[in-house]
């Protein structure tokens, strides 16, 4: 009877979790953008509108928390703006769209109750999800805030990264108040709820061919335990890659809910990790330089066309990334790192004098052999065939080696000791090259088979 009694109340909170995510980012994505990316009724599948409300309404939700600074208050309010915007989808919008292909929906759910199966039946055990992500969760949902009474400045715990983002944080706290107590289990649904909206955007591409059994396969199951552990770099990986991926359908389709969804995963990569804004950086990079070649005279036009709503929604994905790094200054909690200072490009010089980035190059190179591989084989397919490689790969194929480069400098302006760092975090952080060289082999393999 427990186990029934727990996979009901399991079943319960990933309805009401997502209804209520949902529902927030329902109200701005159908209120603002809906009708703003469809021509004409009936235009965008559902599962893409559905991952961009369930996105906006996570950035909505952690901006409520960060704003008010309090838990309970924070999810009545959201609560509200739940009930707001699903009264709106059900009584307005649900007929605007095509009508979901069976198989795409039943890929969909079968990923989604895989990736759920390890989430509620490992306990946290991993040291960085346990002792970062979800150490700061404890502490947000025991002291019922995440302001500076949440022990943020504690020197017992000024070491374990208190100035990382608190998206997954926030998320668990928020599971755990919702069922009035703490444990190594229940409050891992916060992966779940980050990880759906990712989901749906991967099934948005479905169809029966290589190319997306390759992606599918590769994303998210190439990462593994990263995925369900409860550290965020599996999770940043995926939307890095997702945002790369709906960008080349961009490019191919030319659909405005490609561009928005596209920009939307950059931003929230902001509220995943720190490394996060380097990714935005790097995505943004490619995304504007792609389109400046493509509209070339035309982009002025372009950028003065662009609809106010769009800028609005943009302001609100910017939000938790902004009031968090408000309290942050605020607080005193600065980044180890210390970038642009004396000290950092010191620590570049002794790093380099040291000798050390033959290893780190060896060390990288390890992590993407596999994959670049795979690309060499899918462009030796090309040549062979006399195929073009397509456009829309190459985005996402420029965008991993620009963050792959970036990585790189990153590590050489570590203050920790170099060689051990690299040794600890190197299967990690090369995960967003991956998935993105992955989205690159996607859409060559698309090509390829093409009748």
């Amino acid at each position: 009877m427990i186990t029934v009694a727990n996979s009901l109340l399991i079943l319960l909170v990933i309805c009401a979790g997502l209804a209520y995510l949902f529902g927030q980012g329902w109200l701005l994505v159908g209120g603002l953008l809906h009708k703003q990316m469809s021509s004409q009724s009936r235009e965008n599948p559902l599962l893409i509108e559905m991952a961009l409300a369930l996105t906006t309404g996570l950035l909505i939700n952690l901006a409520v928390v960060l704003a008010i600074q309090s838990i309970k208050p924070a999810m009545l309010i959201c609560g509200l703006l739940a009930v707001l915007g699903l009264a709106r989808f059900l009584l307005k919008d649900w007929r605007d769209f095509q009508r979901p292909k069976p198989a795409a929906w039943l890929g969909f759910l079968m990923v989604c109750l895989l990736l759920l199966i390890p989430i509620i039946t490992d306990a946290l055990n991993d040291w960085d999800g346990r002792s970062i992500w979800f150490f700061h969760a404890k502490m947000i949902y025991t002291a019922g805030t995440t302001g500076i009474e949440a022990g943020w400045k504690d020197p017992m715990i000024i070491f374990l990264h208190v100035d990382y983002p608190l998206m997954e944080s926030v998320l668990a706290a928020q599971v755990a108040t919702a069922l009035g107590y703490w444990n190594e289990y229940f409050p891992k649904l916060a992966i779940f709820f980050l990880l759906v909206p990712g989901m749906a955007w991967l099934f948005s591409f479905f169809r029966k061919s290589p190319g997306f059994a390759f992606l599918v396969l590769i994303i998210p199951f190439s990462l593994t335990k990263q995925t369900w552990s409860g550290s965020m770099d599996a999770c940043l990986a995926i939307y890095f890659s997702l945002a790369l991926l709906l960008f080349g359908r961009y490019l191919s389709a030319q659909k405005a809910v490609d561009l928005v969804s596209s920009l939307a995963c950059l931003l929230f990569l902001t509220v995943l990790k720190n490394e996060g804004l380097l990714a935005i950086l790097c995505g943004l990079g490619v995304i504007g330089l792609t389109l400046l070649v493509r509209l070339k005279s035309d982009l002025f036009k372009a950028v003065l066309k662009i609809n106010w709503r769009y800028l609005v929604a943009g302001l609100v994905g910017l939000a938790p990334m902004l009031l968090w790094s408000i309290f942050k200054s605020r607080w005193g909690m600065v980044n180890e790192y210390d970038f642009g200072s004396a000290a950092t490009n010191a620590r570049m010089l002794t790093h380099l004098g040291e000798g050390i980035l033959p290893l780190l190059l060896q060390q990288t190179f390890g992590q993407i052999k596999y994959i670049l591989l795979i690309l060499a084989l899918v462009y030796l397919a090309h040549i062979l065939a006399g195929k073009p490689l397509v456009l829309a790969g190459k985005p996402a194929l420029l965008t991993a080696g620009l963050y792959c480069i970036a990585l790189i400098l990153v590590y050489l302006m570590t203050p920790e000791d170099l060689v051990i760092q690299i040794g600890a975090s190197i299967n990690r952080t090369m995960l967003p090259v991956i998935g993105l060289i992955c989205v690159g082999c996607f859409y060559f393999l698309e090509s390829y088979f093409e009748q």
